[in-house]
């Protein structure tokens, strides 16, 4: 027998560095406010800014989103604004949300 012994790695977690940029859309619930946020591009910001006119043609509160929505600036800035990817997904994803249309909008 030798005095061999087996090799151990250790493994260091490299902490993402702060891009320094604000999250524009951000549930509590899902993601948490140390998460990484990631860089927007202009095609993304079109996004979020047609899932906030999704969101607020809902009935419920729940649905509206109405406290998240408000954050959402007018003008993109991508040096400023940015996402949690998570959060991201979520409030986008409007697929199973309805949209009313008023009844004289609608042609007989």
């Amino acid at each position: 027998m030798s005095d061999e012994r087996p090799v151990q790695f250790t493994v260091k977690k490299k902490i993402p560095a702060s891009t320094g940029k604000v999250g524009i859309v951000h549930y509590s619930n899902i993601c948490v406010s140390s998460a990484k946020i990631g860089n927007l591009s202009e095609h993304s910001f079109r996004q979020i800014r047609s899932a906030i006119a999704v969101h607020q043609l809902q009935s419920s509160e729940a649905a509206c989103k109405s406290n998240i929505c408000r954050n959402v600036p007018d003008q993109f800035n991508p040096d400023v604004h940015g996402v949690h990817w998570e959060c991201y997904r979520n409030f986008t994803n409007v697929a199973d949300l309805t949209v009313d249309v008023p009844t004289e909008a609608v042609r007989v």
